[in-house]
């Protein structure tokens, strides 16, 4: 069981609770058929990317095997077989798709797209410089669109940008890392790693944290019910994980989460601040 949960990355699925962000900000968390309808849009997201992450493991198992933490993933260690990984997968999908279904033709659009994306991602994309950190963005985007498609909330275009910059900061942080981890055994793993120039991902970690930072900010005033006073926690949790980046600590925004106890007691202030402000004065 240890090994399918570890195949499934479980942990990753983490990254999926940016389905709860429409109706989050929408007004609409605390009411049981909002709450309802994003879970089952969150199991949706997190069984498709079970999915695809079995399918680039499959993928890239010999390569895998070179790199030193990669290596001991489930299918590049020979924990598990081909043939079980391909059948768990296809469930998986199923599921994925049987549950997007019930949420609506819209919602299911993202979830194939955001399915697709992963699988050209996967066989193309990882291989490029630009289009591999974009293309991790844009799957951020996707659980975003597919939260309001869910509970048909709107989403407006701070939140959009917000999302897309801290994203794209999340996966310039992920390569930075993996880039310096590897040293000059990068391009033998990733190609794109190879194609950066010196010191580029590092200044677009910075760029896109101040970038994310600023229209943050501006959403909260958007926003109303003081939510701007958010903006120091939020603050504090970027440059923490910056610091995660740049120490050479962590760069896998969801090991960086769950691994860092100051990172995480951040990320949970923040939300129960954000909960208090946004609701405590409703009945």
């Amino acid at each position: 069981m240890k090994k399918w949960i570890e195949a499934f990355r479980i942990r990753h699925w983490v990254k999926n609770i940016f389905v709860f962000a429409a109706p989050f900000f929408g007004g609409r968390i605390g009411e049981g058929r909002y709450l309802l309808l994003s879970f089952i849009a969150f199991f949706a997201f997190s069984f498709a990317a079970s999915f695809t992450y079995l399918i680039n493991d499959l993928i890239d198992r010999k390569r895998d095997r070179l790199h030193p933490r990669k290596r001991k993933r489930p299918i590049a260690a020979g924990e598990i077989g081909e043939g079980s990984a391909l059948f768990f997968s296809g469930l998986l999908l199923v599921a994925s798709l049987l549950l997007s279904l019930g949420l609506g033709y819209i919602f299911l659009l993202f979830v194939a797209s955001y399915i697709v994306l992963n699988l050209l991602y996967s066989t193309l994309l990882k291989n490029y410089p630009l289009f591999d950190i974009f293309a991790i963005s844009l799957g951020f985007i996707l659980r975003v669109y597919g939260g309001g498609a869910a509970t048909a909330i709107h989403i407006s275009s701070w939140l959009f940008s917000t999302v897309f910059l801290l994203a794209l900061l999340f996966s310039t942080g992920k390569r930075l890392a993996e880039e310096r981890a590897l040293g000059d055994e990068a391009l033998n793993h990733r190609k794109s790693l190879g194609n950066y120039p010196e010191g580029f991902l590092r200044g677009v970690l910075w760029a896109t944290l101040a970038a994310s930072l600023v229209t943050y900010a501006l959403y909260t005033v958007e926003k109303g019910f003081s939510l701007f006073l958010t903006v120091p926690v939020a603050a504090f949790g970027l440059m923490r994980y910056a610091y995660l980046v740049e120490s050479q600590r962590e760069g896998d925004p969801t090991e960086a989460l769950l691994g860092d106890p100051l990172l995480l007691v951040t990320s949970l202030v923040w939300v129960i601040f954000s909960y208090l402000l946004a609701y405590g004065g409703k009945t």
